[in-house]
């Protein structure tokens, strides 16, 4: 698994505001520069460990903290810059990969704040805490959990308070903003001898005005430059580097000598463009290449200046004579280093070709690079090396499980002159698949979304993996037009640094990817087609009947299906339905989840799944199932909360949970192979239910719903029309709106739901119009199942109208289904409605198109005396 390091690092030092927001803005070149930094300046170093490819906190944190300019304006003035680079080198550098594997939380955004020791050695890749840095405090960065008395949230604001909250009283001068120290202090220089002084001896700092012995001068804070002025017949000392520490006075010395006899000497160098330089032994300042020094006569002893990643000239004599110039050219030799640690451990997988690129430094054009064995090297390791891009590449392909050990040396070759650069041990461990990743063996179940669509309205089918010991694996996916089932006898990829492995079908229609803790991805293209490109998401089964059972999740479970909106409303017939429906599902103590429903047009799915439990503590699982001849279907994934009691609701499968968990209905019309696709529609759901207990009935004191209210949808069927011929016109009747049971008081008693009893409309006689003042015209009759949660019933529907003269009298019988989704009294401060269904009824009348018979489907609401105004879903 590849993690990701983001260094935070305070600025202290004194600079330009242009040059420090600058550095703020950029990332920094490496670790040892950031420590450097951090030391020189006493700022916290900040390090943040987080997983880049699934870590959805930690995306959360980076778009939401770090990505926000209230951040960035208060890294800027507290002289903060970010530093990013590859977790995956932790490998190599043991202090740190053992902190991380010590305090990081996988999957969670993880912060260490350290203060990095004034005598910590910061040329090291590694923190290591005996040398380096002093650990100050550690976090998980991840909204409501509490740090210091701070509950976490991903602003920039809380972000700050909980890393202030860890130094604010050890090391308060972490609060201060860069520049509140002073910015200058005094220089005061006195000259001697007094006969150099009466000579016209004088002093001056960075190129200005020449100053008398004795004076002072005010100066910023910062790096000067103090040189004296040559007057006739005395040698003026030589030019000193000073640092002016703001509130710091400072006094310096400095003695002219009498002349002696003068002569020249010029140096030049060859070799690096810059840092080159050479000096009298016994000077401070160097001189670069082709400056000339007026010495007196007499022999001295040259040294040059070190340049990283150059072997410099050895010192060596030179002879100034009176009156003349001497020239001398000394030549600098660059020195190749491998720019990894010096021992390295690379494992590669057994049966496949790998390679080891090892980047190499002070490559200087010009010059041969060698990557030289020392030693022996084994009969499966071969070496290689680019010139161009400076690497040097070691190429394993072994046959079999082993391990060797290569010491290779950096070597540069210009001319006849061999430098011998840094060496570098690599030690190949060649591993099976099932070593590199031990979680990539057992049972998988996942996902597959539409067209890189990863949302739950985008589910568009369901695949189980079966991977063995041997790595052999069989896959099986469920889409809406087939079901493919494959076999692969092995891995065709590994990908060792980040432990994953790859097999892709003999077809190339199925790639599936397993990485680290059993967690899988992968792409499908449905074979002989185009596409679309599906992604799959997969994760291991890890549940157990006996030793590691599923019991926070297992039990019975009833859900609702509320419409929420048609996608395609445009295209559809205005009777499209507005309930959706529901279903019911029992999770086993081996994860194991069998779920069955009915879409409100009364079809009927099922299927089979397992539960995954989520990093929030939470079960997922997905649900597809093709109706209709596989030219429809119904789909979303569902997540359960477990508690008392326990939540169920549409699962958001987005990185950032932000999509909302609605599910799809999908109807393609009465028979789209023949074109009749008028009635067609797709329409999101909105799922919530909740843990069910088998057997108890609804009086029971745990649930104490004794009164419960009937609720008809508004709208329903007040529009649903009976259609009849008269002098052969045809007409259509409204219901009568008096007798439809918009809202019913109901009873639960004895594991039974009751209407109030059935009444008959009364008929007057002279007139025949019937009159509905009855407590139930309709007649509606209601029924449920303890076990099971689902209830059903009937009601009756009137058409009255007159014909010939003659007042007509019509009755039509509307049934219902649904589930129960209880929850005690005063358990929720949001609570569900008591139970959600659909009422299916005829409508002869809704824009009738010829060969379509029309349907009503319509909520049924079940709430308890008090009901919400607004109820949950819909």
């Amino acid at each position: 698994m590849r993690h990701r390091l983001l260094v935070l690092l305070g600025l202290g030092f004194a600079v330009s505001t242009s040059l420090l927001y600058g550095v703020a803005d950029a990332w920094n070149p490496s670790l040892p520069d950031a420590k450097r930094i951090a030391r020189e300046n006493n700022r916290p170093l900040i390090v943040v460990a987080g997983n880049s490819r699934s870590c959805t906190w930690c995306k959360d944190f980076d778009s939401k903290v770090i990505a926000k300019a209230e951040w960035e304006d208060y890294a800027e003035r507290k002289g903060i810059p970010q530093y990013y680079a590859d977790g995956g080198y932790t490998a190599s550098y043991p202090v740190m990969r053992a902190l991380f594997q010590e305090y990081y939380y996988a999957n969670l955004p993880t912060v260490f704040i350290f203060k990095v020791k004034p005598d910590a050695d910061v040329t090291s890749m590694d923190l290591d805490a005996a040398t380096s840095v002093e650990l100050i405090g550690k976090y998980v960065n991840v909204p409501n959990v509490k740090v210091n008395g701070l509950t976490v949230a991903n602003t920039p604001a809380r972000f700050i308070q909980v890393l202030e909250s860890f130094y604010s009283t050890t090391h308060p001068e972490w609060l201060e903003d860069l520049g509140a120290a002073p910015g200058s202090a005094s220089l005061t220089v006195t000259l001697e001898p007094a006969g150099a002084v009466g000579a016209g001896a004088q002093w001056q700092v960075d190129g200005g005005a020449w100053q008398n012995s004795g004076a002072a001068l005010d100066l910023a804070a910062g790096a000067h430059t103090v040189s004296y002025k040559a007057i006739a017949g005395w040698t003026a000392p030589p030019a000193q580097a000073i640092t002016i520490v703001g509130g710091v006075p400072q006094v310096l010395q400095a003695t002219y000598t009498p002349p002696a006899a003068m002569g020249s000497l010029t140096v030049t160098l060859t070799g690096p463009g810059a840092g080159a330089g050479w000096r009298v032994i016994g000077e401070a300042a160097w001189r670069a290449s082709g400056d000339t020094a007026e010495l007196a006569a007499g022999t001295y002893t040259l040294e040059f200046r070190p340049v990283n990643g150059f072997q410099a000239p050895a010192p060596e004599e030179a002879t100034v004579n009176a009156d003349s110039e001497t020239q001398v050219e000394a030549a600098y030799l660059p020195v190749p280093a491998f720019a990894d640690a010096p021992l390295l451990e690379q494992a590669v997988a057994a049966g496949t070709e790998a390679t080891i690129v090892l980047p190499v430094l002070n490559h200087v054009a010009g010059t041969t690079l060698r990557g030289t064995p020392v030693g022996a090297l084994p009969s499966w390791l071969s070496v290689s090396v680019n010139q161009a891009a400076s690497t040097v590449t070691l190429t394993a392909r072994p046959t079999r499980a082993g391990a060797a050990e290569v010491v290779l040396e950096a070597q540069a070759l210009q001319g006849a002159d061999l430098v011998r650069g840094g060496q570098i041990t690599v030690r190949v461990v060649a591993q099976s698949p099932l070593e590199i990743n031990p979680d990539a063996v057992g049972n998988f179940t996942g996902t597959i979304f539409q067209e890189n669509v990863k949302s739950p309205a985008a589910v568009r089918g369901t695949v189980t993996v079966t991977v063995s010991n041997t790595g052999r694996i069989t896959a099986k996916l469920v889409t809406l037009g087939k079901t493919y089932s494959y076999r692969m006898s092995t891995w065709s990829a590994v990908d060792v640094a980040s432990q994953t492995l790859t097999a892709t079908s003999a077809d190339g229609a199925l790639v599936l990817s397993i990485g680290p803790d059993g967690v899988g991805e992968g792409s499908f293209v449905a074979p002989g087609t185009a596409g679309p490109e599906y992604v799959l998401e997969l994760d291991r089964t890890v549940w157990h009947r006996t030793t590691n059972p599923a019991t926070a999740y297992a039990g019975y479970y009833t859900v609702a299906l509320p419409v929420n909106d048609r996608l395609d409303e445009a295209k559809v017939l205005s009777f499209a339905p507005t309930a959706g429906g529901y279903l019911v599902f029992t999770v086993k103590a081996d994860g194991k989840v069998t779920y069955s429903g009915k879409v409100a047009d009364g079809t009927r799915f099922s299927g089979s799944s397992v539960v995954v439990e989520t990093a929030l503590g939470s079960a997922r699982f997905p649900v597809f199932v093709p109706l209709y001849r596989r030219q429809g279907w119904i789909a979303g994934q569902l997540e359960i909360f477990p508690g008392g009691p326990s939540k169920v609701m549409g699962y958001d499968a987005s990185f950032d949970k932000t999509v909302d968990p609605f599910w799809q209905w999908s109807y393609p019309g009465k028979n789209p192979t023949r074109g009749q696709t008028a009635d067609a529609f797709t329409t999101t759901l909105y799922p919530y239910g909740v843990g069910y207990e088998k057997g108890l009935p609804l009086e029971d004191e745990s649930l104490e719903f004794t009164e419960v209210t009937w609720r008809l949808d508004g709208a329903a069927p007040i529009a649903a029309q009976y259609g009849y011929t008269l002098n052969r016109q045809r007409f259509y009747a409204d219901p009568v709106t008096a007798a439809l049971p918009m809202e019913m008081a109901l009873t639960a008693a004895r594991k039974r739901l009751s209407a109030p009893r059935g009444t008959t409309p009364s008929k007057d006689r002279q007139t025949g119009i019937y009159s509905y003042a009855g407590a139930n015209d309709s007649r509606l009759t209601i029924r449920y199942s303890t076990s099971s949660g689902v209830f059903s019933g009937s009601f009756k529907v009137y058409y009255d109208y007159e014909a010939n003269g003659r007042q007509q009298h019509k009755t039509a019988t509307v049934r219902f289904e649904g589930v129960l989704t209880p929850e005690c009294r005063g358990c929720s401060a949001d609570p569900l409605p008591l139970g959600f269904g659909y009422a299916v009824t005829t409508d002869a009348g809704a824009e009738p198109t010829a060969g379509y018979a029309v349907k009503r489907a319509y909520p049924v609401f079940l709430d308890d005396a008090n009901p919400l105004e607004e109820p949950v879903g819909p």
